[in-house]
């Protein structure tokens, strides 16, 4: 999570600590100034952002005969 943390902006950063604490993007785009829409791309680049940082896990191969 630090490592996200680092990587985002002020304002990303702001976002973020407000979804985490619960708030709807609604919300957040009333608390930072912003429009809804702007705050929807700001928690997708977000996403990208902690998706690159954590990759998906690959299944383990399956055992011979499975």
């Amino acid at each position: 999570m630090e490592r996200l943390h680092d990587g985002l902006d002020a304002r990303e950063r702001r976002v973020l600590a407000l979804r985490l604490d619960g708030h709807t993007a609604e919300e957040i785009a009333r608390a930072t100034g912003s429009t809804g829409r702007a705050v929807f791309r700001q928690l997708d680049r977000i996403r990208q952002r902690l998706a690159a940082l954590d990759p998906p896990r690959r299944e383990p191969d399956a055992p011979p005969g499975a």
